[in-house]
């Protein structure tokens, strides 16, 4: 167990990165879980793919009572969150991120770990940097990534604010912006216009 003095994420991520003998890197949150042999599958995968390459399982939002289920439907739906390894039901498919993808380690260091100045999105930003140096990201079939999401409006509306910030720091401090990130906004603004 590493320590973590800078208290956030990747931090923590770099301490691991750094101390590691593995082959293989991967990370997992407190709020999920991976089906049986995900580690072992991805990892096959990953071997025969390449070191520019990354593979992950497809991501299963559970939750419970009404709220929590809705919630669970929209953090999975493409017009909730876009195209990518939260709304695809199956692989393979080429996706631009997944945060529990399981990377080649060497590859990870070589493409400068994880920015320690980034509290949130700091895997969004390392998948856009690993794209630039030619990382592919595929998810898998028949693997699973459970994940149990904020389960009030509050949570959730904090989670996702605190997403935007960030999405907005990665974009202003390193030129990488998703175009999709844009989506949410373009529909408030026709929404407000409509109603004017």
């Amino acid at each position: 167990v590493e320590s973590n003095p800078g208290r956030v994420v990747p931090h923590a991520l770099n301490a691991a990165l750094a101390s590691t003998e593995a082959q293989f890197f991967t990370r997992v949150d407190g709020r999920t879980s991976l089906s049986p042999g995900y580690l072992e599958r991805c990892m096959t995968r990953v071997r025969d793919a390449g070191r520019r390459s990354a593979v992950g399982g497809l991501l299963v939002a559970e939750a419970d009572g009404a709220v929590g289920n809705a919630i669970a439907a929209a953090v999975t739906h493409p017009l909730g969150v876009g195209r990518g390894f939260r709304t695809l039901r199956s692989g393979p498919a080429d996706v631009p991120h997944h945060p529990f993808a399981v990377w080649w380690t060497d590859f990870v260091r070589e493409a400068g770990g994880f920015d320690a100045g980034l509290v949130r999105n700091q895997d969004d930003e390392f998948s856009m940097r690993a794209a630039r140096c030619g990382a592919c990201i595929e998810v898998l079939d028949g693997e699973f990534v459970h994940y149990r999401p904020r389960e009030r409006f509050l949570g959730l509306g904090s989670q996702y604010f605190q997403y935007g910030l960030w999405k907005a720091a990665v974009a202003r401090r390193k030129g990488l912006f998703p175009l999709r990130s844009l989506a949410p906004a373009a529909v408030l603004v026709v929404g407000c216009a409509a109603a004017a």
